[in-house]
């Protein structure tokens, strides 16, 4: 059963925008995209200081084990802020 939890992630900053993927990840990396347990990942960015971030897993044991054990090889060191979980949603 397909795992697909989406979040919101915030800026420290709140001047700072982000008009795509590349350009957030420039600053904060893949936000656990890159962790082995994800199959797929993407940010979606509107210009502002938010995005969301899409993780999509083959099951709810591998979400658990990228929410328990992140990676720390997964680009740079957060300078934003986990907003509220968006959407939860199995398959």
């Amino acid at each position: 059963m397909a795992v697909t939890i989406v979040k919101t992630l915030t800026d420290k900053d709140s001047t700072a925008t982000f008009a795509d993927q590349a350009a957030w990840e420039a600053v904060h990396g893949k936000c656990g995209g890159a962790h082995a347990s994800v199959q797929s990942y993407s940010i979606a960015a509107d210009g502002t200081h938010s995005v969301e971030l899409t993780r999509v897993f083959a099951t709810e044991d591998d979400w658990v084990e990228a929410s328990t054990n992140p990676d720390s090889n997964d680009g740079a060191a957060p300078g934003w802020e986990m907003g509220a979980l968006v959407s939860d949603s199995r398959e």
